[in-house]
């Protein structure tokens, strides 16, 4: 990705080390062969932050990359996911006590645009 410049790799890279694995995993390897956080007291703020600024540099190169397709690959930002008749033949394909049924607002694209940035679903959702 060009973008590295944006994405600030030096805090993720200072919460890592590479370390021994410890030995009652018997790995049977010599040398610092493992990578383990460091524990630092900013660890969780740090990688909090790298979270938000990987989270926002692939989100808005992803803009500007859709920005140059726009008529090849329209981006849906409302409907369906899948007309009803693909859920309603989905339960019917089913095995007998599985359910398939979504909630109807997982039904649709504004609740996975929505849910996205916050990860509000599960294997749950369908």
């Amino acid at each position: 990705m060009h973008q590295a410049h944006n994405i600030p790799w030096h805090i993720l890279a200072s919460n890592l080390a590479f370390k021994d694995a410890p030995s009652y995993l018997n790995l049977g390897e010599e040398g610092k062969n493992d990578l383990w956080p460091t524990k630092s007291p900013r660890q969780q703020k740090d990688l909090e932050h790298f979270a938000r600024k990987i989270h926002a540099t692939i989100k808005d190169f992803s803009k500007t990359e859709r920005r140059k397709y726009p008529d090849k690959f329209p981006a849906p930002i409302e409907g369906r996911v899948f007309p009803e008749e693909t859920f309603q033949r989905l339960e019917r394909l089913a095995p007998q006590g599985i359910n398939t049924t979504l909630s109807d607002s997982c039904a649709f694209i504004e609740y996975w645009i929505d849910a996205a940035p916050y990860g509000w679903y599960s294997t749950g959702n369908g």
